[in-house]
């Protein structure tokens, strides 16, 4: 019996063996798993029959240490979440390993091929809501022309009053100005000047150059019978009715010769020439903006409440071979305080046609296409599952698993979510292997090895004084 018991040692230890072996072969790759070996005694009855490798445990809980590599489309997970992929037969497979790069097709697939799972975008990276392959589409993306600038800033209650009429190209005439970059439907790029003038104690007008030539606002309304033509001082205006056109265009005001017309303003006055009027408050906020005040107040005001500025419409023409541009500028949180004069924001939207340029990964597990036009756009959502059980998942090599009933269905999400865990860019997860503490073990199964062999050579030994006294 005692034979039996020791060889029982034997095969227990070199599985023993086999896992801390398997462990540091390991200590190296990418999101691996520890494993350990756990023994139960055996029985024969009420005799003592040895020991066996009764199972074996995961350390899939245990994260390893992040490494930075600066890779854009290298992630690794801070949490208990698994990647989702799917192989080529479509059978779904886990992994902690982060390595992803984009395949001819467009696919995103991970370091062995597999077809990275996520949540789709449509062509202009609005969320889909389903799983599916992750694809990054190929090709460009189109210009869109410029409608909106968002000026923000200070202008110094500290700046002289200017007298005088205003040239932009005399900059004793103005204040401050400020360059903004906006795009036409070709997505060529033009500059459009704001030229800020101190024209009363707490009133700034703004004048307007689009490509260096002076523009101004156009804020024009048609009602219907009576017409009504709202507009301000600007090269040319349209208004239509079913029957009639009628085109406003207001004379030189030094050498031209008015053409007669009876145009009837009514509503708010804006100032003469091409320019737009702020007003402010005495403690330096916006009170109008060419004579509209700011939304008033609520009662009670929510604690983000921030006033409603009206908007500057101005009209920048037509430029060759595109279509009328125009913008709407929004001036909302511009204060006038004491001190320097600053410009905090002072960007338009719109943009440049663009080719892919590239991939990254944020930390919310969106895809995002990089241009060349410096535009960015959600290609999806990286998926991450979590399980009921994860150490009763199995391994299938390629350092990933699959589901299996002890560690009952995957549960999905997106990162960030739950227990899933956010994902850190351009980082890899280690091995979690502890090296010191595998070398300790593989000292003790050593010992171990030993001690069963000398149990059976004295077995040996005790056989053969029996033989020899027979």
């Amino acid at each position: 019996m005692s034979f039996n018991i020791a060889l029982s040692g034997l095969s227990a230890v070199t599985n023993e063996l086999t896992t801390i072996s398997h462990n540091i072969a390991n200590s190296g790759t990418y999101g691996f798993k520890s494993s350990r070996v756990n023994f139960a005694t055996m029985y024969a009855g009420t005799q003592p029959a040895g020991v066996e490798a009764a199972s074996l445990t995961q350390s899939i809980g245990i994260g390893g240490n992040v490494l930075t590599t600066g890779r854009a489309l290298d992630a690794s997970i801070q949490g208990r979440g698994f990647f989702v992929t799917r192989d080529a037969s479509g059978v779904e497979v886990y992994t902690r390993v982060g390595i992803f790069s984009v395949d001819r097709e467009g696919y995103v697939v991970d370091a062995f091929g597999r077809r990275v799972q996520g949540y789709e975008a449509d062509e202009q990276g609005h969320a889909l809501g389903r799983m599916g392959d992750l694809v990054v589409r190929a090709g460009q993306i189109p210009a869109t022309p410029s409608d909106r600038l968002e000026y923000l800033g200070n202008f110094s209650a500290d700046w002289a009053v200017r007298t005088g009429g205003f040239n932009k190209d005399d900059p004793l005439t103005y204040n401050s100005s400020a360059v903004s970059v906006v795009h036409d439907s070709l997505g060529t790029e033009h500059s459009v000047t704001q030229y800020f003038v101190k024209t009363n104690t707490n009133e700034v007008t703004v004048y307007y150059t689009f490509d260096g030539n002076q523009v101004g606002p156009t804020a024009v309304s048609v009602d219907g019978s009576p017409w009504t033509v709202t507009t301000a001082s600007d090269p040319s205006y349209l208004a239509s009715h079913p029957d009639i056109t009628i085109n406003h265009i207001p004379a030189d005001p030094v050498t031209g010769t008015p053409e007669l017309w009876e145009v009837i303003y009514a509503g708010t006055a804006v100032p003469p020439g091409n320019s737009a009027v702020i007003a402010f408050t005495t403690d330096g906020q916006i009170s109008t903006v060419n004579g509209v005040p700011i939304a008033p107040k609520p009662y009670p005001a929510p604690k983000d409440w921030q006033p409603t500025v009206p908007l500057v419409s101005i009209g920048l023409g037509t430029p060759p071979g595109a279509t009328p541009l125009s913008l709407a500028v929004n001036y909302t949180g511009t204060t006038q305080f004491a001190g320097s004069s600053a410009t905090y924001v002072n960007v338009a939207n719109g943009n440049a046609s663009g080719a892919l340029t590239g991939v990254q990964i944020e930390e919310d597990g969106t895809l995002m296409a990089v241009y060349s036009n410096g535009m960015k756009q959600r290609a999806g959502t990286i998926a991450l599952a979590t399980f009921p059980n994860e150490e009763g998942l199995a391994p299938v090599g390629d350092t990933a698993w699959m589901s299996s009933q002890a560690s009952g269905a995957a549960l999905y999400s997106t990162p960030g979510a739950g227990l899933a865990g956010k994902l850190t860019p351009s980082t890899l997860e280690q091995s979690n292997v502890d090296l010191t503490e595998q070398l300790v073990n593989l000292m003790s199964a050593q010992r171990n090895y030993q001690a069963n062999t000398k149990v059976i050579s004295t077995q040996n030994d005790m056989m053969h004084a029996l033989m020899q006294a027979v």
